[in-house]
């Protein structure tokens, strides 16, 4: 658990470097999506 927790952390601080760095909101939601499926598939494991 502690171990997802961080992970989901890890890329929760990606997105918001990724959005800084994207000024176009297309990309910065396709990253947001990408992240959310890396997340879920964490806990999922």
């Amino acid at each position: 658990m502690v171990t997802t927790l961080s992970a989901i952390a890890t890329n929760i601080k990606a997105f918001i470097t990724n959005v800084k760095a994207m000024p176009t909101a297309g990309c910065a939601y396709a990253t947001f999506v990408f992240a959310v499926v890396r997340i879920r598939r964490a806990i999922a494991l």
